[in-house]
């Protein structure tokens, strides 16, 4: 069951900066958000707090966050965007694992990348509507550190099924997917794909596919940390933690951005007023 491309273009990399070079160390992706004017959407970049507040302590030149994004055809540079901790806004009210950054570049002009729409979050009536639940399909988009692309980035796919859905898991509100996780996937987008057998009818459909949030981390056996590797020493358990896409809109709807929103859309409609001739 393939994933369409334009998902996979929404991923981007997120960097700590070496002397001579750009590292990643996890994922973000591009969000897209309708305002009051049908003309204007706002635009984000989403990924995991726990990845904004680490990269800075990883790299070795300076302590800013880099995205690195593929650049159009014809431009092999990656010209990499910086940004402080503070610049990302997190949840208002709780713990939930969940940053943001509005972001103003003109994409069709300078990036081969694609905007997720806040139209695809999953939300509790799609999940009812839709019969969403155990054992649906879900994909999740991200870094392999491994091999993260030459001259641009190559994001890969991780396969799997939700193993249970929303439920307080700690301090946050979480499904847990069957899906191995690895270093590089924190703040990754993941998707679920509705059963195409709904009710008891025979007939497979096309179903859509839902953004159901962003990969958070995974269960191991053991939360003991191997300070050599870094990296936790106990057996992964091969269940995944994904914080829900209704999250992240709690966090774009907070004051601070919608005041921002209805800036983007004085600031379009003051660039488009008629001028004497």
């Amino acid at each position: 069951m393939g994933l369409p491309e334009e998902l996979k273009k929404s991923a981007v990399f997120l960097c700590c900066k070496d002397i001579d070079s750009c590292r990643p160390e996890g994922t973000a992706f591009l969000l897209g958000m309708p305002t009051t004017d049908p003309n204007v959407n706002a635009f984000y970049l989403v990924t995991a707090k726990h990845v904004i507040d680490d990269i800075p302590k990883r790299g070795t030149a300076d302590s800013f966050i880099y995205a690195r994004i593929n650049p159009i055809e014809g431009r092999t540079a990656i010209d990499p965007i910086k940004s402080s901790p503070d610049d990302w806004l997190t949840h208002p009210t709780d713990q939930s694992d969940i940053a943001v950054i509005p972001f103003r570049a003109p994409l069709a002009h300078d990036y081969d990348v694609v905007a997720l729409s806040t139209s695809i979050a999953l939300t509790h009536e799609a999940i009812e509507k839709e019969q969403i639940g155990v054992g649906d399909d879900v994909f999740t988009i991200g870094l392999f550190v491994k091999h993260t692309g030459r001259l641009r980035d190559v994001p890969i796919v991780r396969t799997g099924n939700i193993a249970m859905m929303h439920e307080d898991i700690g301090d946050m509100e979480a499904f847990l997917v069957e899906a191995r996780s690895i270093g590089g996937l924190s703040g990754s987008p993941v998707f679920v794909r509705a059963n195409p057998f709904l009710g008891n009818s025979l007939n497979i459909k096309p179903q859509p596919f839902f953004w159901l949030g962003i990969h958070h981390g995974a269960w191991h056996t053991s939360r003991t940390v191997d300070a050599a590797s870094d990296e936790f020493a106990g057996m992964h358990m091969g269940i995944g933690i994904v914080i829900p896409a209704w999250k992240v809109m709690e966090v774009l709807n907070q004051p601070a951005l919608a005041r921002q929103r209805e800036e983007l859309v004085r600031e379009h409609r003051d660039s488009n007023r008629p001028v004497p001739d």
